[in-house]
């Protein structure tokens, strides 16, 4: 196996994520990964006082951890039926940051894994990790369960140069700029956190979005995060 874990048996397996889970609520939002989502059905089970809900909208887990009075576990694919799964985990860490969520990705691409640690997931991993019963999805869950972060060692750990390709780095304000872009901010929202003028923002950003070679907001932030200019 070439992450180097072991495969546990179905039973063990079962076995040992019911117990992380078992005073935990729930929710499971994955699309179009119809195998692994019944799997994760049979394994999370129904057998516990505490909330289990399977979904592959955005629209209805939002709709449940809405009224979540608990913090809850969220699996959440990169995919769904309505959407970006992380833009769905952005929704749900402003929502309430105490929800505990673990990304499945599927494309194993630098850019998808950076934006889930800037959007906070706590656990990232690979769909075929998942498909193959490698353990990694009870080890999401134990270092998740610990107050802890965790990257399946199958996806790709990105470079973090922070340079372009002419080989210089970002100034420091055109730096904080890309971020608060990233963030979702306006140029005037961003004005005001800098203390800087709306043009002023422009211009940053006119000169950012050149040297990266694209022509609009959500390539650049998609871009800066493939080519680690953003953490």
């Amino acid at each position: 196996m070439s992450t180097g874990q072991h495969p546990l048996s179905d039973a063990k397996r079962v076995a040992r994520i019911k117990a992380l889970i078992h005073d935990i609520d729930v929710v499971v939002c994955m699309y179009p990964f119809a195998f692994v989502f019944q799997q994760l059905a049979k394994v999370i089970g129904m057998d516990s006082a505490k909330s289990r809900h399977f979904f592959s909208t955005r629209q209805e887990t939002l709709s449940v951890l809405k009224q979540a009075k608990a913090p809850h576990l969220v699996l959440i694919s990169e995919q769904l039926n309505d959407g970006s799964g992380l833009d769905l985990l952005r929704e749900i860490k402003r929502m309430n940051p105490g929800h505990r969520c673990i990304v499945v990705l599927n494309q194993n691409s630098e850019s998808a894994q950076r934006l889930a640690r800037q959007l906070h997931a706590d656990a990232c991993i690979d769909e075929t990790s998942l498909q193959e019963r490698t353990g990694v999805l009870i080890e999401a869950l134990k270092a998740v369960q610990g107050g802890k972060t965790y990257m399946d060692p199958r996806l790709q750990k990105p470079n973090p140069s922070g340079r372009l390709a002419d080989g210089q780095p970002l100034s420091e304000r055109q730096h904080e700029i890309l971020r608060w872009v990233a963030e979702g901010l306006s140029n005037r929202d961003i004005g005001v956190q800098l203390n800087i003028t709306t043009n002023t923002v422009r211009d940053h950003l006119s000169e950012v979005m050149r040297r990266l070679e694209v022509s609009n907001r959500a390539s650049a932030v998609s871009t800066a995060f493939r080519l680690g200019l953003l953490p």
